[in-house]
């Protein structure tokens, strides 16, 4: 976990465009897209890290997304709710805490699996990367206004 702590200057750096680390970024909307788009792809090379047998992959990975679930609630500061691509719904801003706490779950989920890689328990693991997969798909059914 000590490598997901030190790529968050990166990854906010990443996301947030020019500024300090912790800074709210100057494009929430573009900076949570990237972030997510991110997560997307890094759950798919932790899939196939699973599928090879490179748990250290697959942990520094996990580790990423561990990093990123932890600032996404500072991704959708008020007045980000229109404009730009959004796809976020009027929910998200309504339910605050709940979403707070469904990226909160993500987090435990990405650490839970790090964890479990970086132990060589390939079937936690895997049974972690399930699970985070169903959190993203119940958070997207919920806040999203794309389905």
């Amino acid at each position: 976990m000590r490598a997901a702590a030190a790529l968050l200057p990166l990854l906010l750096l990443l996301v947030a465009g020019p500024g300090r680390a912790g800074e709210a970024p100057d494009d929430p909307i573009a900076a949570r897209i990237a972030g997510f788009k991110a997560v997307k792809a890094a759950v798919g090379r932790i899939d196939d890290a699973l599928d090879a047998g490179a748990l250290p992959a697959a942990a520094e990975e996990a580790g990423r997304i561990a990093t990123f679930a932890a600032i996404v609630p500072t991704l959708f500061p008020p007045g980000s709710e229109q404009g730009g691509d959004t796809s976020a719904s009027a929910a998200l801003w309504r339910d605050f805490a709940g979403f707070t706490a469904r990226a909160e779950e993500l987090r435990h989920l990405a650490a839970d699996l790090a964890t479990a890689a970086t132990a060589g328990d390939r079937a936690t693991a895997t049974a972690r990367l399930r699970d985070l997969r169903g959190t993203c798909r119940g958070c997207h059914r919920r806040y999203q206004d794309l389905w």
